[in-house]
């Protein structure tokens, strides 16, 4: 790893080459998702080459390498790779590709979807989240009445913007303890890492690892070559069965008869891969507390409980009650809940010193200031100062958004704490889960609804926040909320790994990512409706009211979030105790694991597979 950090600036000319790189992908990005087909995109998408759920690996700087691989010979290309401009590229794309979900899921049903959803829930519903019924009618058709869509995008894009400030201030205020001194190894990093050597080694004719990268990249290409082509040619062989009993991603179902084994098999190449570069300690800590679930699963099974799973098919099992997840006497959903937000607060204590130090940096004095700040992306008052500034009007935006004083707290709070202890896992392990499923709707809940449960819509706090929970806030990284504090660390670690200045790396990530977003958005909410139709973009009028009380109201327990109290407490003691046992005793499993162990993506997605062979 490169020691000395490089203080040279970024020329605006590179700042201007990157926002137009970063243009050109997004243009890329949205026309390949707007054409292809809706079965290769899951199975084997350009974004996503790793089919797991949490996973948010940005694909597309890999297409960008294998491109630049293919043209290296050229000599006006061939003269400009060099290590750092590979890194400048690098972070363009990863912070394009970490903003490419935004309006791109269950976010176009609720923007065209008012003429199908209940009555009191439409009523309560702003026009510029769901579009009035005859302006969603006329969008689906193909007819864009701007005056009124126009402003609906312009809202997404404040908030995404806003959010994204907000997350960017975390990011530098937290780059040096989780990247310099604990040193999360963030895999796809070096993954990345990896390619960049290869390539600058091939250019300059010093290749050692020359023989092993091409025997990679064609493996690569023989194992997954035939996913792609199951779905575009008809007459290609089903080698993997990918067409039976298979999820999208690429999980086997296995569903057994007369037993509740909700397990299945994943049979994806990348999974292995990339599971090889996972710590082996973490990837035991994932097997051991999965393992604890199946054993408390079927004993539970065997004292009368979960008695339906066995009726249910694969699917089922991992998603509808009962199940040990949602329901009694286990709750492992709820558990998991508490978990994770143990986890934010064991973060907090355990980086209490270094967190205090900062603060004590921004708004007072302390010794080796200035060499300190000078590695950083900024100075701590300014990460601090605009941490604030982008919170409050952020609870701002929502009042006048039209939402309650507290609710306009609660939501950005719940997707700080979301992202961070997503971050802490998804660091590590290279996969986490999808926290619209536990950790923001319990956080929410804890805090606005402790002792509510599927109310009566009547405010705008209980119809669209909500809705936020399920898919801005915490769906995925990249639809919306997460994507700029995961743009960020990837950066910052590859920046280290370089020894490239934090501050350049800063700069591209705003001239690349905020251009990104507004562009995307347009393009999906706008652009592509108007031109081919909002029907063939991908916008569908259907009722999506099953996600406030499913993905919502019935997250983490199918009742009101007391009725779960003790299983949060479980919990959150076993996350804060097992993370301080865990730092005096290394051996013992990490608990930290345990919250994507205790997830449906390790039994539905199969990913335990992969994890049992890399270790």
């Amino acid at each position: 790893m490169t020691e000395k950090i490089t203080e040279e600036l970024i020329k605006p000319t590179i700042l201007l080459t990157c926002a137009i790189i970063g243009i050109i992908q997004t243009l890329i990005i949205s026309f390949v998702g707007a054409f292809i087909r809706v079965q290769l995109g899951c199975a084997q998408g350009l974004g996503g080459p790793i089919n797991l759920t949490g996973a948010d690996f940005p694909g597309w700087p890999l297409i960008a390498l294998i491109v630049i691989i293919a043209l290296q010979k050229i000599p006006f290309i061939r003269k400009h790779i060099t290590r750092t401009n590979l890194v400048y590229l690098f972070v363009t794309m990863v912070s394009v590709d970490m903003m490419g979900g935004v309006l791109s899921t269950n976010d176009r049903g609720y923007l065209v979807g008012r003429a199908e959803v209940p009555a009191e829930l439409a009523a309560n519903l702003p026009w510029f989240f769901t579009l009035p019924s005859d302006v969603s009618a006329a969008f689906i058709q193909g007819s864009v009445q701007l005056g009124v869509v126009l402003p609906a995008i312009m809202w997404r894009f404040l908030m995404f913007a806003l959010f994204s400030g907000i997350m960017i201030s975390v990011a530098n205020i937290v780059r040096r303890e989780w990247i310099s001194v604990e040193k999360v190894p963030f895999p796809y990093t070096v993954v990345y890492h990896s390619c960049l050597t290869n390539i600058e080694g091939m250019v300059k004719k010093e290749w050692p690892t020359k023989n092993i990268f091409i025997v990679g990249l064609v493996a690569g290409f023989i194992l997954c070559f035939p996913i792609g082509a199951t779905y575009l040619f008809p007459w290609f062989p089903d080698i993997y069965s990918w067409k039976t009993n298979t999820c999208g991603p690429g999980s086997q179902w296995i569903a057994p008869a007369g037993i509740p084994w909700h397990l299945g098999l994943n049979k994806h190449p990348t999974s292995y891969a990339f599971f090889l570069l996972v710590p082996v300690h973490t990837l035991f800590s994932i097997l051991f507390y999965l393992l604890v679930l199946e054993v408390a699963l079927f004993v539970s099974y065997a004292f009368g409980y979960y008695t339906g799973m066995p009726d249910y098919g694969f699917c089922g099992r991992n998603w509808c009650a009962p199940t040990p997840y949602v329901s009694e006497p286990l709750y492992f959903s709820v558990i998991a809940a508490g978990a994770t937000l143990g986890l934010f607060v064991s973060t907090i204590i355990q980086q209490r010193t270094y967190l205090t130090w900062t603060l004590r940096s921004a708004f007072g004095s302390v010794e080796n200031k200035e060499e300190i700040e000078r590695r950083e992306p900024t100075a701590y008052r300014t990460a601090w100062v605009t941490l604030i500034v982008f919170f409050v009007l952020m609870m701002v935006f929502f009042m006048l958004t039209g939402l309650s004083p507290w609710l306009s707290f609660v939501v950005p709070f719940a997707g700080v704490v979301t992202w961070i202890v997503m971050a802490q896992v998804w660091g590590r392990v290279g996969m986490a889960f999808e926290p619209c499923y536990d950790v923001t709707p319990a956080t929410i809940r804890l805090l606005a609804w402790p002792t509510e449960y599927n109310p009566t819509i009547d405010s705008m706090d209980k119809a669209m926040v909500p809705l936020l929970s399920r898919e801005h806030i915490a769906h995925f990284a990249s639809a919306g909320f997460g994507g700029a504090f995961y743009a960020s660390l990837l950066s910052y670690k590859m920046a280290e790994l370089e020894g490239i200045s934090n501050r350049s790396v800063l700069k591209i990530i705003l001239v690349s990512l905020f251009p990104a977003t507004f562009i995307f958005l347009v393009l999906r909410g706008v652009v592509f409706p108007g031109w081919i139709g909002g029907t063939r973009a991908g916008f569908t009028a259907s009722d999506f009211s099953g996600d406030i009380l499913w993905n919502f109201w019935n997250r983490p327990v199918e009742g009101p979030l007391s009725q779960g109290t003790l299983y949060l407490i479980i919990g959150f003691v076993f996350m804060v105790f097992g993370r301080m046992l865990y730092t005096r005793f290394m051996w013992m499993p990490d608990p930290l694991p345990a919250v994507v162990a205790w997830g449906w993506g390790v039994s539905l997605w199969g990913a335990w597979v992969p994890i049992l062979v890399a270790w």
